[in-house]
């Protein structure tokens, strides 16, 4: 059996089908869908699962998510549906009140995460957090700190489930081991677009009485061949001495021609929203490094496929 499902600890495999997990880089965690049988050896109902159980997938080489069933789905006889989420789910749903006054970024998470008692690996980051939230998203207040980060940095840090550990990772370090050429792709395509192309950055001060332009990049060849395709962004008192910093790294992520991707292919466990693969595909250009924006796994009959949205790693 190529995947493996428990629940409490106890391996229900043999009992599952409509195995598949799913994962988003718009939000935190993964979800695990399947479906479990409910009767006896004379056909009456028996529970094998309830919301609340703990699961855990895995696969050759070790677990691949733990959670929770939040969602059950009874029809009749049928074998009854089931939705787990990893722990990722709690970060997502719950609120939060918290100040940070110039603390490092990596300091600002463990000191949000503390508030409900959710283990972390972060690393140390040094920008200076100074920001009040309140009734905000956990995982929205972290993503924002992270984007902060990256516009003084030009770093970008993925956040990953891993058990019940929160994982801050730099994303050049999320790259998948294996490598997948032409022969292993299904269905590949491919789209370019200059749509969202920006050639020109303005920072501004986002006190209202001033209109000033604090600093300016842009990309000239782009603008002639384009046209002006300008953002203009506001920053706060503490980052006035960063306009210049943050425009260039603005520019430099922005000036592009988006390009994405579908695919399938035999399943690799490694494969989840945030990471990065390399493809070799050369009937539609697919090749070099792609950043994984979904996954969808499915596991039926000890054969693993999966789907995946993709983007050019930056």
């Amino acid at each position: 059996m190529t995947h493996e499902l428990f629940v409490n600890g106890k391996n229900i495999s043999n009992l599952v089908g409509g195995l598949s997990w799913a994962s988003n880089v718009d939000s935190l965690g993964m979800e695990l869908n399947f479906s479990a049988a409910s009767t006896d050896t004379q056909g009456l109902p028996k529970q094998t699962v309830s919301i609340g159980d703990i699961v855990v997938l895995k696969g050759k080489k070790g677990e691949i998510m733990q959670g929770i069933v939040l969602d059950e789905q009874i029809k009749g006889r049928s074998p009854r549906a089931y939705i787990a989420f990893d722990y990722g789910f709690y970060l997502n749903k719950n609120e939060a009140i918290i100040q940070f006054n110039k603390i490092p970024a990596g300091e600002a998470i463990k000191k949000l995460l503390s508030q409900f008692n959710v283990k972390c690996s972060v690393p140390k980051i040094a920008t200076k957090i100074s920001k009040i939230y309140k009734g905000e998203v956990v995982s929205d207040i972290i993503k924002d700190i992270l984007d902060q980060v990256e516009k003084e940095t030009g770093i970008k840090y993925r956040m990953e489930m891993r058990g019940s550990e929160l994982h801050i990772v730099k994303g050049s370090d999320l790259i998948i081991s294996a490598k997948f050429n032409m022969d292993a792709i299904i269905n590949p395509s491919r789209s370019r677009s200059a749509v969202e192309m920006k050639n020109v950055i303005l920072v501004v001060s986002d006190d209202e009485k001033v209109t000033k332009v604090l600093a300016k990049a842009e990309d000239a060849k782009n603008k002639s061949k384009f046209g002006v395709m300008q953002k203009v962004h506001t920053v706060g008192k503490k980052d006035v001495a960063q306009a210049k910093n943050i425009a260039s790294k603005m520019l430099k992520e922005l000036n592009k021609i988006v390009e994405t991707g579908e695919i399938e292919l035999i399943g690799n466990d490694e494969a989840r929203a945030g990471r990065v693969l390399v493809i070799n595909e050369p009937i539609t250009g697919l090749i070099g490094r792609y950043f994984i924006k979904t996954v969808n796994h499915t596991s039926n009959k000890g054969i693993h496929m999966m789907k995946l949205s993709l983007e050019v790693a930056s």
